[in-house]
């Protein structure tokens, strides 16, 4: 019974640490071993490796118990029960601190002893179980989203090469709007597959990639100012999506429409195009803001209406998708406001 448990008893008092050791051979497990110092249990535990460690509290010396726990659980993964005298508030709450699988309040019998060391080795081995299925699970997913952006960059070049040999301009225009679509989508995956945390993404670095692509592929031989102001915000997948669908289609339709080629001045007064993009977490909102200094709207058009499939969509996935609203302020130049819940 428990023949390959190792337990590590951490006790100051030599007569304490023999009786705890006496009693869980009684209980079948194998001779524990003993420390007599916080110091020594933290060396021990580091070259020991133990399946368990019973800790004392308050022992001799500059260490105690619960600081040796702690930077033990800062790094192993042993699980500590804390066998002590005190039960005062300031020392449970230094306790809890630690994450303890344990406490136990001296005197005790052999039950409570027996019943705390099975509770806390069941537990154990179950959070280690978790932690390996999550960690297959976040490897697999790592996987899908790398062969999704993959599969997405391939739809990317086949709609170039037939944008290339279209004859129809309408046509190819058509292409080149679907594949800015399609690469907003890729950036996301490629972003899941480079993050830690695969149910959000870094939303600035996300959309600084993305609108620099833009830029790129779109500006021509003008050089847009670009200017970025968005809080460090890790957003959940389920909102990067739309929000980097309707980045892509206002700062493409900015690249396309916003600017004259001949122009010299702009909306705002400058001498230079400008596109802006403003992203902040309110109090229970976020502010997603896109705007430029070139031509404006036409007065007359009512843009919820208009036939571009692009506004279309994007009126779709601020108020559907993303469950919020969408406003256009047309004032030196033109600038989108889109605000949506958490």
């Amino acid at each position: 019974m428990h023949l390959s448990t190792r337990i590590l008893i951490v006790e100051d008092e030599v007569i304490t640490a023999r009786e705890i050791g006496f009693r869980l051979e009684e209980l079948g497990y194998p001779v524990p071993e003993a420390v007599f110092s916080a110091e020594a249990a933290v060396e021990r535990a580091a070259a020991a490796r133990p399946d368990i460690i019973l800790m004392d509290i308050h022992m001799a010396g500059p260490m105690d118990g619960i600081a040796a726990a702690g930077q033990i659980r800062a790094e192993l993964d042993i699980p500590i029960i804390y066998i002590t005298a005190c039960a005062d508030e300031q020392t449970l709450r230094r306790a809890r601190q630690t994450e303890p699988f344990g406490y136990i309040v001296k005197p005790f019998g052999e039950p409570e002893l027996r019943a705390t060391l099975e509770m806390a080795l069941a537990k154990h081995e179950a959070e280690k179980r978790l932690k390996a299925a999550l960690a297959e699970r976040d490897l697999l997913l790592k996987e899908i989203n790398h062969r999704v952006k993959n599969n997405l960059q391939t739809l990317i070049y086949l709609m170039e090469m037939q944008e290339e040999a279209a004859a129809e301009p309408a046509v190819a225009r058509a292409l080149s709007e679907l594949k800015g679509r399609v690469r907003s989508l890729a950036l996301v995956h490629d972003q899941l597959y480079r993050t830690p945390e695969l149910g959000a993404i870094d939303f600035r670095a996300y959309v600084r990639e993305l609108v620099f692509a833009l830029v790129d592929a779109l500006g021509g031989r003008r050089d847009v100012r670009l200017e970025i102001e968005a809080a460090r915000i890790r957003l959940p997948i389920q909102k990067a999506i739309p929000c980097g669908l309707i980045v892509n289609e206002l700062v493409t339709n900015a690249l396309r429409h916003a600017f004259a080629p001949d122009a010299r001045r702009f909306a705002d007064g400058a001498d230079a195009p400008r596109i802006r993009l403003e992203f902040e977490k309110l109090e229970k909102d976020y502010l997603l803001t896109i705007s430029d200094n070139g031509a404006g709207m036409p007065a007359n058009l009512d843009w919820r209406r208009s036939r571009s499939l692009g506004l279309k969509l994007v009126n779709v996935w601020a108020t559907y998708q993303l469950r919020g609203t969408l406003c256009l302020e047309p004032k030196n130049g033109t600038r989108f406001a889109i605000r949506f819940p958490e």
